[in-house]
């Protein structure tokens, strides 16, 4: 997680603050998450790792700080019922190819969770992908998101880095 910081600087330049909440797909050991909790003045930051093992170590690791604000759920991202408070979503290359579902059919069901919550709460929600890029989008793997690219467009974070996408326009 020797990017967090630089995300974290991210986040505060989209907006982020006392209120908000940021979820953390695919917590893995959970740096990114104690290195959130130290730089960001968000409301919560919630974990969700699928990985029992990863979870296991992730909690231990969470435990040292012992913060009400780090919250952390042993759950498959395609069916965890996103929170309707959730503000920042993050995610860093959390779907791989398996047995019976590729990445990009995971991408699709994370998605629709994403969307679903938004539908329920209507809401600003920014949702950040780690080292994606314009060039690589020549075939159109970015279809499944239906969201704005009006972050990177307005120079708040470059697409050479993270790109940000702001959901708030997801309709019923």
């Amino acid at each position: 997680s020797c990017f967090a910081p630089e995300l974290a600087r991210e986040l505060l330049e989209c907006g982020m603050g006392e209120e908000d909440v940021l979820l953390d797909i695919g917590a893995g050991l959970g740096l990114a998450m104690l290195t959130f909790h130290h730089l960001l003045p968000c409301k919560r930051i919630h974990g969700v790792e699928a990985s029992p093992q990863l979870f296991d170590v992730c909690q231990a690791n969470l435990e040292l700080v012992d913060s009400v604000r780090l919250k952390l759920e042993l759950a498959d991202a395609t069916t965890f019922e996103i929170p309707d408070d959730v503000t920042f979503i993050y995610m860093y290359n959390s779907f791989q190819d398996k047995v019976g579902i590729t990445a990009e059919e995971q991408h699709e069901k994370f998605i629709a969770q994403l969307k679903a919550s938004v539908r329920r709460s209507p809401r600003r929600l920014i949702f950040l992908l780690y080292d994606c890029d314009d060039e690589d989008d020549d075939d159109n793997t970015r279809d499944p998101y239906d969201v704005a690219f009006e972050l990177v467009k307005s120079g708040k974070a470059g697409p050479d880095v993270f790109c940000c996408y702001d959901c708030s326009h997801i309709k019923k």
